[in-house]
């Protein structure tokens, strides 16, 4: 099956940003667990003993820390978005200028996608694993999530979209 896929700006920025938020997703999951258990243990402190003690310094502490790492990742996370939307934008800038249409091209034994700056084939087999999530499909590679292959219903339309899933489901197994 081969794709021409014109490109879309808009659609490229919206699927640099959905993998970076899939990327820092249990990053920021775990930091409001922590919190919660922060706030949690300092509820208990002042109602078990409403006195100051050591007890109740140390859950201050502790909700201070954990309040500390929520704040961080969630600057980590806004700086890292902000990135990726810049160099999103830049990317698209290339790309619209060159004029190639990007194609995709689902072979039996390889997936192999070309644009105005990339060519690459890749063969089936050093694929990880595929997952569906709101409409795209991902399909990772060794580096994980941050280099996975992203196609959307959307950009494609569901009759072509629907092809693709069942032809990946046949050659990797789902994942995550």
């Amino acid at each position: 099956m081969e794709f021409d896929v014109p490109f879309d700006q808009n659609y490229y920025t919206k699927k640099n940003k959905l993998r970076w938020w899939l990327a820092s997703k249990r990053e920021m999951r775990t930091s409001l667990i922590l919190f919660s258990l922060g706030v949690i243990g300092l509820l208990y402190t002042y109602v078990s003993s409403p006195n100051i003690d050591l007890v109740s310094l140390f859950s201050n502490a502790l909700l201070g820390a954990f309040v500390l790492n929520l704040f961080l990742n969630y600057l980590k996370y806004r700086k890292g978005l902000s990135v990726i939307a810049q160099n999103a934008r830049l990317e698209s800038k290339l790309k619209i200028n060159s004029k190639k249409v990007p194609e995709w091209e689902f072979g039996e034994d390889y997936f192999r996608y070309q644009d105005s700056e990339m060519d690459y084939k890749l063969s089936w087999r050093s694929m990880k694993g595929y997952f569906l999530h709101s409409g795209h499909i991902f399909i990772l590679q060794s580096g994980g999530l941050m280099d996975a292959i992203i196609i959307s219903e959307e950009q494609l339309g569901s009759e072509k979209f629907d092809k693709i899933v069942e032809f990946v489901k046949l050659k990797l197994r789902p994942s995550i």
